[in-house]
């Protein structure tokens, strides 16, 4: 079940699109599964709002579909359950897909939004200058989750992992690389999610 999780450490016959030959990942993160209960909430209600609004309206005796021709209501309800996986579809791909990506060269952020549009930023880790972690709240703690925010002298000033699991050891070995390659960080790390 390796390739649904949120936190893989040294993945096996994982690679990605600008992965150097001799390029080894050492994390392949997402966001922390929890961070889905909303989508996931939302899908489940949207599915069962017919059977819902079928079992008021017989017990209190509404007739909401007296204005709706019979042969549409089968039709209007196709449509909006092929709305609701739609949904669910697309919410699951953008979180599968969004990953995090920290090699012994670099880090990789995989942006994906929609069906079709992917943003790919990476930073050496010469560039990298401040890294910073913090969890807050309660299911952040009871979960072990949380934010990285790294501050680049790149193009691209600022990466964030938002919801990994395991923050505090993705930044330790995050200010560890970049400390082998001749840098040091301003380490700064918040359990209350305040700098």
């Amino acid at each position: 079940m390796e390739t649904l999780a949120a936190f893989i450490k040294n993945p096996k016959h994982t690679f990605f699109e600008s992965q150097e030959n001799n390029e080894k990942i050492l994390y392949l993160l997402r966001r922390h599964p929890v961070t889905n209960t909303g989508w996931m909430l939302t899908a489940f209600l949207m599915s069962a709002s017919p059977l819902i609004l079928m079992i008021l309206s017989l017990s209190y005796e509404l007739n909401f579909s007296a204005s709706v021709p019979v042969k549409y209501q089968s039709v209007i309800v196709l449509v909006w359950y092929l709305i609701t996986i739609a949904f669910a579809l697309e919410s699951f791909l953008n979180w599968y897909f969004n990953v995090y990506i920290v090699t012994n060269k670099r880090i990789v952020d995989i942006d994906f939004w929609g069906l079709l549009y992917k943003n790919v930023s990476e930073a050496t880790y010469e560039n990298i200058e401040d890294v910073t972690y913090s969890t807050g709240g309660i299911l952040q703690t009871m979960f072990n989750f949380g934010s990285i925010m790294i501050q680049t002298a790149a193009e691209r000033r600022e990466f964030e992992f938002d919801g990994v699991p395991n923050p505090s050891e993705v930044y330790d070995k995050i200010t560890d690389l970049v400390q082998e390659h001749g840098k040091k960080p301003h380490k700064k790390h918040d359990s209350n999610g305040k700098p």
